[in-house]
């Protein structure tokens, strides 16, 4: 259980240390699923930072507590088939996880996104899979104002057992249906992809590329490492660890305006690695893959990376374009312990340097001392890289951890970490989904889902030129208080009001940034409560006709005023 930590002091940078606050979520139960952060746009076409869906996609396990799931009985885990989505609208998270239905058809269409135009067969379901990925893929669109959605590559896993691992590639997108307004999911396996397909493979990751241009021959995701099968001399299948590293590549067809895919094969990982963690960052102008821990032998459950030198490796990812030789060496100075079924993702922390946040994962396991195996603890790790002649090198930042409820780690591992957007420079937000593992003797042990806020001490400077409330204070609030909801003035508007009454507010300067909007029920009605630095007093505003009421609430810190509080401590 963990309320506030922080990492070993001599193993920190005095200049980056974090404060991290973490806000629990709905619980998913499920592992080895695959999730992505999918934003909604707005009619301009621009990011609304806090509208967006987490959507995660199968995995193994019992499920949310859903009201979409009210009437199911599921008395055992299962493999599940199904689009599992967790909102976000106007900063408020819902209560609970929703399934997206799928629409179902067989034929061949086009579908339109912001990472271009395929042509897809129609699929109603990517089966009951676990071990496979997911990510959305970069928009290449820079300026666009058409309002098109993104759309998430799916890739890999397993619907069967070890021996029937899988290579079969999907796209999926959101959309709205014109005559009701129902959101459903359009999922379909692209007619035109060439090149070689990577190995069937569960147990891999997958990493997007973040594009800095829109060329016609773009790379759009990387996939490293996994599970796979191998023949013995015999003829009998085995299930082997994989090595190789493949490249997807978008290519736009000047003809007829569709796009197709290109997979290519670059250098392999210096070891072969599944269920380990990676993460895709700049140095030099150059994008790296940084691989950490794993599974080394995929016949030896309790063989993991810690038994040679390279538990963490880095793969530069140069002219991939075309299949090419990679550079590939050992990351030195990180001090991270070999790790399985880890999580790591690339927020914007607010500094000029990269960071990796590296979340969850099982350490110290060895062939020889299989009872050896315990949880990580210390779950939330930071990086920061930086250049160095020889390549980049990595170091560990000092973690202060402050959460809003009791947090148990133990079942931390196969989950996924996903980074949010925000438009925020001097904070970073990351959900973390998922993640489990099995007990045959007590039952299945489910990791709770959360979202991490991160603020860099070093962006002090910056945060202090964040205009703040011009009437009152937040340095007023009780800091010994800071877990516990506080009074605040609010008015009460439909959900459908929210934003609108919420951008009229912080316009006028009467909005209260340090506190959550919440859920309220009022006379039977859904409302949302927003918190105002003074009492409401109706007038002219043009807001008037929205307002249903006004009050006193307790409302929660923010994670961003969190953050700042605990460094101010």
């Amino acid at each position: 259980c963990l309320a506030s930590t922080t990492d070993e002091p001599g193993k920190t940078l005095d200049n980056e240390k974090y404060s991290v606050t973490l806000q629990l979520l709905p619980s998913l139960n499920v592992w080895k699923s695959a999730a992505v952060s999918y934003p909604l746009p707005s009619k301009d076409g621009q990011t609304e930072f806090n509208n967006f869906d987490v959507l995660a996609f199968g995995g193994q396990g019992v499920g949310p507590t859903s009201k979409d799931l009210s009437n199911t009985k599921i008395s055992s885990c299962r493999r599940w088939d199904t689009v599992f989505c967790l909102s976000q609208r106007n900063g408020v998270w819902s209560d609970h996880w929703s399934i997206v239905s799928m629409k179902s058809s067989s034929d061949a269409t086009d579908i339109d996104t912001n990472a271009g135009r395929f042509r897809v067969e129609m699929k109603s379901s990517f089966g009951n899979r676990e071990g496979h990925t997911a990510c959305l893929l970069p928009s290449c669109l820079s300026d666009d104002k058409t309002n098109k959605p993104g759309v998430v590559a799916i890739f890999g896993g397993r619907t069967g057992g070890p021996l029937s691992p899988l290579n079969d590639f999907f796209l999926y997108k959101l959309q709205r249906s014109e005559d009701c307004g129902e959101v459903f999911g359009l999922l379909g396996t692209p007619s035109d992809v060439r090149g070689v397909l990577p190995e069937p493979r569960f147990g891999h990751s997958c990493n997007c590329l973040q594009s800095e241009s829109c060329d016609k021959d773009e790379p759009l995701l990387v996939i490293s490492g996994g599970t796979g099968i191998s023949s013995t001399s015999d003829g009998t299948s085995i299930t082997t660890t994989l090595s190789s590293v493949h490249i997807l590549s978008r290519v736009l067809d000047d003809a007829n305006g569709l796009s197709h895919f290109v997979w290519g094969r670059i250098s392999d990982l210096p070891a072969p690695r599944s269920y380990h963690a990676t993460a895709v960052a700049k140095s030099q102008h150059k994008d790296h893959l940084f691989v950490f821990g794993g599974v080394k032998e995929s016949n030896d459950a309790f063989c993991s990376s810690d038994t040679s030198d390279d538990s963490v490796f880095v793969v530069e990812l140069s002219g991939v374009r075309k299949p090419t030789t990679t550079k590939s060496y050992e990351l030195v100075g990180h001090d991270i312990p070999s790790l399985i079924g880890a999580s790591a993702a690339t927020p914007k922390t607010g500094s000029e340097m990269p960071h990796i946040v590296l979340i969850g994962g099982v350490e110290e396991q060895t062939q020889h001392t299989p009872g050896s195996r315990h949880a990580n603890r210390n779950a939330i790790k930071i990086l920061q890289l930086e250049s160095s002649s020889s390549g980049v090198v990595a170091r560990r930042c000092g973690v202060s951890i402050t959460a809003t409820d009791v947090m148990d780690f133990g079942s931390c591992v196969h989950q996924s970490v996903i980074a949010l957007p925000t438009e925020h420079i001097s904070s970073s937000s990351i959900a973390v989904v998922g993640g489990g593992v099995p007990s045959f003797a007590f039952g299945q042990s489910y990791s709770r889902s959360f979202a991490v806020n991160i603020a860099s001490n070093h962006s002090k400077k910056k945060r202090n030129q964040i205009a703040q409330p011009p009437t009152q204070n937040s340095d007023s609030v009780e800091l010994k208080n800071i877990h516990e909801p506080q009074h605040a003035h609010v008015i009460y508007v439909a959900n459908r009001h929210a934003k609108t009454a919420r951008t009229f507010l912080e316009a006028k300067g009467i909005f209260d940034k340090r506190y959550k909007l919440i859920h309220v029920n009022i006379d039977g009605e859904s409302r949302i409560a927003l918190p105002l630095i003074t009492p409401w007093a109706a007038g002219e505003d043009e807001i008037d006709s929205l307002v249903v009421g006004k009050g006193k609430e307790m409302m929660p810190f923010s994670s961003s005023s969190m953050s700042k509080i605990m460094q101010r401590r």
